[in-house]
């Protein structure tokens, strides 16, 4: 997945991504967010989970209720 759309996200501030996430693996996501100065977003990392969060709909809800509006 080309990540070179993020830095271009206004008022990013948070991501949930799956640690076995085929399509935005984490090693990629991780050094895009390096490379893009300026940004830092909060970054959660659910293990086990694909890029489809299936089986892990529960942490990434309970992830999202959780994140200060």
């Amino acid at each position: 997945m080309d990540l070179a759309f993020l830095p271009e996200v206004p008022a990013l501030r948070l991501i949930v991504v799956g640690d076995r996430d085929e399509l935005c693996p984490l090693a990629d996501l991780q050094a895009r967010l390096r490379e893009s100065r300026g940004m830092s977003p909060e970054l959660k990392v659910i293990a086990g989970a694909d890029h489809f969060f299936g089986g892990a709909e529960d942490q990434l809800f309970r992830i999202l209720w959780d994140f200060p509006l």
